[in-house]
This record gives C-alpha cells, sequence and structure tokens, in this order.
C-alpha cells in the first residue's frame, strides 16, 4: 500500500500526490506502483483539498473520503472501513483527515500493506519520528512513492 501524510504545506505538493496515484495506472495492474491513500493534516485540510480533489479528479480518478473530508469537499464519495483495507489498482484514492502524525503512523500501521509510504513535510523531527515508526519496506520523506513501482527495482 502506497501512502502519504502530509503534514504542512509549503507550496502546492499536489504534483508528488497526482504523479504517485496515476504511475502504477500507466505501468501495470500487476504491479504496486501508486499512492491510494492520502492521509492530510487537519490544519491544511481546508486549504488542501480542494486543490488536490481537483487536481485528482482531472486526471479520472475517484476520490473517497472519511467524513471530515466530505465536510470540506461534499461530493467526496464516502470512504468505508474495507475502503481502508483495500488496494484498488484503479484510479480510486481514499483521504482521511488526521489530527497528527500519530494518528497517521497508527493509520498506516493498521491499513498498509508495507510496502511504501512517503512523508510531505518540511518539520525533520516529524519526517524522522515518520521514517523510524511506519513499518515498510521504503519509507520517502517529500519524495513520490513511485520509486519502488517494481520497474524501479528491474521487476
Amino acid at each position: 500500500m502506497f501512502l502519504v501524510y502530509l503534514e504542512f504545506l509549503f507550496g502546492f505538493k499536489g504534483q508528488i500526490i497526482v504523479n504517485s496515484v496515476l504511475t502504477g495506472v500507466n505501468v501495470s495492474v500487476a504491479l504496486r506502483g501508486w499512492c491510494f491513500d492520502i492521509l492530510v493534516s487537519h490544519k491544511i485540510a481546508k486549504h488542501f483539498l480542494p486543490k488536490i480533489i481537483t487536481s485528482l479528479r482531472n486526471e479520472g480518478v475517484e476520490v473517497r473520503g472519511c467524513p471530515q473530508t466530505k465536510a470540506v469537499v461534499h461530493d467526496v464519495v464516502e470512504a468505508t472501513e474495507e475502503d481502508w483495507y483495500t488496494e484498488y489498482l484503479d484510479l480510486i484514492i481514499g483521504i482521511k483527515i488526521v489530527n497528527d502524525i500519530a494518528e497517521a503512523i497508527n493509520h498506516i500501521n493498521k491499513y498498509g500493506t508495507k510496502h511504501s509510504d512517503a512523508i510531505l513535510t518540511a518539520n525533520f523531527n516529524k519526517a524522522l519520528q515518520f521514517i523510524r515508526e511506519v513499518d515498510s519496506a521504503a519509507v520517502y520523506w517529500n519524495a513520490s512513492t513511485r520509486f519502488t513501482d517494481g520497474n524501479q527495482y528491474g521487476l
């Protein structure tokens, strides 16, 4: 599972998200090469979500979200518990608003596949906490999860 946690908005990092979401779909459905859950800090959600959801929808991505996400962007499909566990291998993404990095890490460690996860933040200490505590084979800081899509390893 590829999950991205966004803590601070330093410039619009939507291009990293869109890149992570779309990479695998363009490669092969058999490869897990794209992001399909985005965890967003409640501090930036109201500003960030309308922009990223518009960008994703412009690329044909279906967006599913937690109740807090729906409160910000009303026409998002409400995510179910099953959605957080499901790897759709399609243009479907889940977005969850979290209170802090601990909640993001707990979500990733509960629902993730332990493959690849990323944090987008300017906070050095939180990035290190994320890298130490997320239980995944590859953990990225301010980079796209596409770098572990199988092709990058010659698979």
